[in-house]
């Protein structure tokens, strides 16, 4: 668990009617994702010092936390940009930054990782500098990724081609080192400072202060299933939102609004 620039702790849950603190560390900058192997934790950071600039360096941050008690840092290494969400398939890191590049990173030495390629953005959308302005999911094969980024934070300038607008992408990761988009589709956004996306199945699950369901069986025609639309009043939910899936449904947690619960659409994922 990390609270950005403060001690971050390790938890056992192991009774989640009482966790308990194992250990404590500090993190490097500011975290804003984390990904877990059996023996480490991978932080993706934005740099203290830079928070407020869209052009904020940052990187990842690897901890060896095989004994929770006593995490320690194994490697720091700066990708010249924020990390705003990581995606973790066997050894390899895919890495979001703002604005909806990504890098890709072979962790097979934790102490000396590689980068392995990286994706620049070209749809156009101008750098936010808070929030999470690229989120990140894969498939379950880990094929592809998916992305989602957001336009600029300055909600008042309308006169921008991509004020209000969201981009998804489905990205090939079959080749590493030569990554292809497949697909693209924009969509309307509300006044939220983050975003965030889960994949399962052929089901890709986003929120933009909308809850929007795809069908991504086929990667080159990404299809909106269902859009359930927010009331105005909860589009605006604070810095962060949880957001997962199972089988059967999904799980909002909207900061003080609670905890919503919606069911998939199981039959249209099916067609």
């Amino acid at each position: 668990m990390a609270y950005e620039t403060l001690s971050s702790e390790l938890l056992d849950i192991s009774d989640p009617t009482d966790p308990r603190t194992l250990g404590r560390f500090t993190p490097h900058g500011l975290v804003q994702a984390i990904a877990l192997t059996p023996e480490y934790a991978v932080l993706g950071y934005r740099e203290a010092s830079d928070w407020w600039s869209p052009a904020s360096g940052g990187g990842i941050e690897i901890v060896n936390v095989s004994d929770p008690s006593d995490p320690q840092t194994v490697t720091l290494l700066s990708l010249g940009q924020a990390v705003t969400d990581i995606a973790l398939f066997h050894n390899r890191i895919i890495a979001a930054h703002p604005g909806g590049t990504l890098s890709i990173l072979d962790i097979s030495e934790p102490a000396k990782p590689v980068i392995l390629s990286k994706l620049s953005d070209s749809s156009g959308l101008e750098v936010s500098s808070t929030g999470r302005t690229t989120s990140i999911a894969l498939s379950d094969e880990g094929d592809f990724a998916y992305v989602v980024s957001r336009d600029i934070m300055n909600m008042e300038d309308t006169s921008n081609p991509y004020y209000g607008k969201c981009t998804f992408k489905v990205i090939d990761l079959r080749k590493a080192k030569t990554l292809r988009v497949m697909s693209q589709l924009d969509f309307d956004r509300h006044n939220i400072w983050d975003l965030s996306i889960v994949a399962h199945d052929n089901c890709v699950v986003i929120y933009t202060g909308d809850i929007l369901i795809l069908n991504v069986s086929d990667p080159t025609q990404p299809a909106v299933i269902t859009q359930e639309r927010f009331p105005p009043a909860l589009y605006w939910v604070g810095f962060k939102v949880g957001l997962a899936a199972d089988n059967q449904n999904i799980y909002l947690g909207a900061a003080e609004d609670g905890l919503f619960v919606y069911s998939l659409p199981t039959a249209d994922l099916q067609k």
